[in-house]
């Protein structure tokens, strides 16, 4: 029981350290039919969103790349 709790609260620190890389980033997106520019806090993004990300942008998604340029990546993983 002792080594569970352990490993529980081992998951909640890793969660909120990586709730807190990305916090209140808002971002601009194509989104909506009509294609129209607006700026999206990155908790608020669905599928179908557009980002255009700029040097040091953050964002808690999946995504698919459409156009880069030097693109370097980092990915953080977390261990369930």
């Amino acid at each position: 029981m002792l080594i569970s709790a352990l490993n529980d609260y081992s998951k909640d620190t890793k969660f909120v350290e990586l709730q807190s890389m990305c916090r209140d980033e808002n971002l601009p997106a194509l989104r909506g039919k009509l294609g129209s520019m607006q700026t999206v806090d990155v908790w608020n993004l669905v599928v179908g969103d557009i980002v255009t990300l700029q040097p040091g942008d953050k964002i808690p998604a999946d995504c698919l790349v459409l156009e880069s340029q030097n693109l370097h990546v980092k990915q953080i993983q977390r261990t369930d």
